[in-house]
């Protein structure tokens, strides 16, 4: 034995913004806030901030100028449920940008690759999306993944804060075979450190202060879901419990299309209940147990087959999403002073969400990351 030393070691790095400026002309914006579009507008790119929203005028335009004067505009999208790994590199950011995904909420992994992507597609060495993380899947004794961590006492639960707020992960997974005691003591904890915790878990979970719940469906610690039957529904209490709550939830709906379309039907029923009663969602997959990307698209199209408002919908995988991840003052809207992300397509999403498809040009921090040439 002897004495340790610990080593602060924590390598310096700087946020990647471009210098510049770019006017983007748009014939048809929708900027995450109002329901309709704003039709012929110039809006003005600094430095990777949106500076200025004017009506369309060139005697105005200022740096390198964009036209989708035929176009639609709206904030890059937002996959609120994946998970990556350390294998995918460069090749898995491209996909994204593909699909008009800018920001990726990671619900599970190694939290030091999780932070390591994070700290890369920040500083602009690896072209990828913007990532909110929470490191681990916190679990029981008896994990279900190589990501997994047991915590499976208060004490073991103070040791895992500690990790997340020295890696300052952006939200905590308590995951579905934490005891519940250790679940409330982990949610007190967090939230006495600003630490958002979501679970698989509805009940006892949302009584103790839970913030977000992940799936209609998914595992479950009994092996059998307390949320949803087997042919995928849902009765009153739970969409209560859900619409009441002030709970955020990550439907993923996408995810019941692996095997047939059966559970769609149900669920999606149980979503407009939940919703028309005010209930809170944002759009995710669980990919790539689902597709990476298009999974996305297809969550939001479930949405429109289950008779929600578009622009409803496409705040799901914007503002209402961006307010969740607590960076609605930064990102998921087309307003001055917010992180210029965005997404250009050629037919109108509010007409039908399947025009998100339609995608002609995506830009993170004001710069072009990907065209509909790129295929």
């Amino acid at each position: 034995s002897g004495d340790t030393t610990t080593l602060d070691i924590k390598p310096d790095w700087t946020v990647d913004m471009p210098e510049g400026v770019t006017t983007l002309r748009a014939g048809y914006l929708f900027d995450g806030v109002a329901d309709t579009y704003t039709e012929n507008v110039d809006i003005v790119i600094e430095n990777g901030i949106v500076k200025d929203i004017h009506p369309a005028d060139d005697s105005l335009i200022e740096g390198e100028f964009i036209d989708a004067s035929g176009s639609y505009v709206l904030p890059g999208l937002m996959e609120n449920h994946t998970h990556q790994s350390i294998s995918q590199g460069k090749a898995l950011g491209d996909l994204w940008f593909s699909y008009g995904i800018t920001t990726v909420r990671e619900t599970g992994d190694d939290p030091y690759h999780s932070v390591e992507r994070r700290e890369s597609a920040a500083a602009g060495i690896r072209p990828a999306p913007r990532v909110f993380t929470a490191g681990p899947l916190n679990e029981g004794a008896r994990v279900s993944y190589g990501v997994s961590e047991t915590v499976g006492t208060v004490e073991r639960a103070k040791d895992s804060m500690r990790l997340s707020e020295e890696l300052e992960l952006d939200f905590y997974k308590s995951y579905v075979r934490q005891d519940y005691t250790v679940q409330k003591a982990v949610i007190e904890m967090a939230h006495e450190s600003g630490i958002p915790v979501t679970t698989h878990e509805l009940y006892p979970s949302v009584a103790n202060g839970l913030d977000h719940m992940e799936h209609f469906g998914a595992t479950s610690r009994r092996g059998y879901s307390l949320k949803i039957s087997a042919l995928g529904y849902a009765y009153q209490d739970v969409t209560s419990l859900i619409s009441q709550s002030g709970l955020v939830v990550t439907p993923t709906l996408s995810l019941m299309t692996r095997g047939g379309t059966r559970q769609v039907g149900p669920m999606s029923k149980t979503l407009k209940t939940i919703i028309d009663n005010g209930g809170k969602i944002v759009a995710g997959t669980d990919s790539p147990f689902i597709d990476y990307g298009n999974s996305l698209h297809i969550e939001l199209d479930i949405y429109q087959n289950a008779g929600l408002d578009r622009a409803y919908i496409l705040k799901t995988a914007t503002s209402l999403a961006a307010d969740d991840l607590g960076v609605g003052d930064q990102l998921g809207k087309i307003k001055p002073g917010y992180l210029a992300d965005i997404l250009i397509v050629s037919e109108d999403p509010l007409a039908d969400t399947s025009a998100l498809r339609a995608i002609e040009t995506v830009m993170k921090n004001g710069e072009v990351v990907f065209t509909g040439n790129d295929d």
